[in-house]
Formats: C-alpha cells, sequence, structure tokens
C-alpha cells in the first residue's frame, strides 16, 4: 500500500498542473545581508559569506494545497483551493513534508532499481 502511495505521490507531483518548476542552485559561495553603510539597515543584516557545499534544487513557486496534500495527506489552509498557495505552516511541517517527499522518491528510486 505505501509503493502504491509513493506512485501515485510522485504522479501528481510531476503531472501536468500539479508539477512544480525547479531551479538548480550551484554549490559555491556569496555575501548575504548588508554594507554596514546601507540607508535604513536592520540590526540582522550583518554581512557575511554563505557557502552552498553541494547543488540542489528548488521550486521556483510557492507549494499549491493540491501538492502538499499529495505529499502529506492533509490540508491546514484556511482558504481552501487545490491551486493556491499552501498557508498556515510551521517550519516543522515543512520539515517532515520534505523529509516525507526525499523519502517516497528514495523508495520509487529503489523500487526502479531493483533493490
Amino acid at each position: 500500500m505505501k509503493l502504491l502511495f509513493t506512485i501515485l505521490v510522485l504522479f501528481l507531483i510531476t503531472s501536468p498542473g500539479y508539477a512544480a518548476d525547479f531551479v538548480k542552485i550551484p554549490r559555491g559561495s556569496f555575501q548575504m545581508g548588508s554594507p554596514n553603510s546601507e540607508a535604513n539597515r536592520g540590526d540582522g543584516e550583518t554581512l557575511h559569506t554563505v557557502t552552498i557545499s553541494h547543488d540542489f534544487e528548488m521550486a521556483v513557486t510557492d507549494t499549491t494545497q493540491l501538492q502538499w496534500f499529495a505529499v502529506m495527506g492533509n490540508n491546514p489552509s484556511y482558504f481552501k483551493s487545490q491551486q493556491y498557495c499552501q498557508k498556515r505552516l510551521h517550519f516543522q511541517e515543512t520539515d517532515v513534508c520534505t523529509e516525507n517527499l526525499n523519502t517516497d522518491i528514495m523508495v520509487m528510486k529503489s523500487t526502479q532499481d531493483g533493490v
């Protein structure tokens, strides 16, 4: 049953109308924050170097309620519509969603590889 759900989830999130567009974020370093001389600079904007050690992909749009439901099986949004972006989330819920999606993808890949 879990495999069937995994296949369904992967089908939904990659089907036209459901799929998210992704952009590759390459590894490397960049400056984040603002210089001390910038007007109206906030306290938490200290200029510092950020290093990304591994390439990764990030969705270019917000997660829709339909995509969230496909992975998590719930929709906590107050205003519900499959194409609206998902709202009312705590960062811990987004971590769980990412873990679930990564697990589903790994299961799918291992099934395809015959493992």
